[in-house]
Parts: C-alpha cells; sequence; structure tokens
C-alpha cells in the first residue's frame, strides 16, 4: 500500500510529489494543525536514509548532489525565510520542502 492513500490503491510518483506540496502548503498556511502520519512516513524515507552529499561547484541554487540507490538526489536553496530553506529533488522532481538538514545527511568538509 503506498504510504500517501488512503484507499490503498496505487499513486504515481508525480501523484505523491503533488500530495506531499499539497499538505506542505497546507501545514504552512494553518489549515491543517499537523501533517499526520502520511507525510511523516514519506519525509522519513528520505531523512532516515544515510546521504554522503558532495559540492556542485558554482552552481548556487543546486549545490549539493548525491547518488542514492541509482537515483540522483539534489538539495536546491530556497528564498529564505519566504520559503523553506531547503527543497530536496531527487531525478529532477521536488519531493518536499525543509528547514533542518537532517543528521543521517554528511556534507563535505569545509575546506
Amino acid at each position: 500500500m503506498n504510504p500517501l492513500n488512503k484507499t490503498g490503491s496505487h499513486m504515481s510518483p508525480e501523484e505523491q510529489q503533488a500530495y506531499a506540496q499539497l499538505l506542505d502548503l497546507m501545514h504552512k498556511f494553518g489549515a491543517i494543525p499537523e501533517m499526520g502520519d502520511k507525510y511523516v512516513q514519506l519525509q522519513n524515507r528520505y531523512f532516515e536514509q544515510e546521504v554522503q552529499w558532495n559540492e556542485q561547484a558554482g552552481d548556487v541554487n543546486y549545490p549539493f548532489i548525491s547518488i542514492v540507490d541509482g537515483e540522483e538526489w539534489k538539495l536546491r536553496l530556497n528564498d529564505f525565510p519566504e520559503e523553506y530553506l531547503y527543497t530536496l529533488i531527487v531525478n529532477d522532481k521536488a519531493i518536499f520542502s525543509f528547514n533542518d538538514l537532517p543528521e543521517t545527511w554528511k556534507y563535505p568538509p569545509e575546506g
């Protein structure tokens, strides 16, 4: 069963992304008091991964990249504080936005 779909039917990755973004916006603007378990499950799926990020020299919008289980992950910097600080991009699709980096994600040492 897809963790985002209450009916048990399959949702495409695009539908999952749209659903996660909708919940994120609803939470951000106070339409729902909590994100609920389904959004947390999606976020945890990515935040619990151990990721070694690599710096993308010269790319100020996407400063970090990693390959995780064959997928290309990028970390986008947003227009903070009007938006969340970061957005996780997986295979060129925005997954969700957030402010705090998980401890399981490792960054290259500053040179």
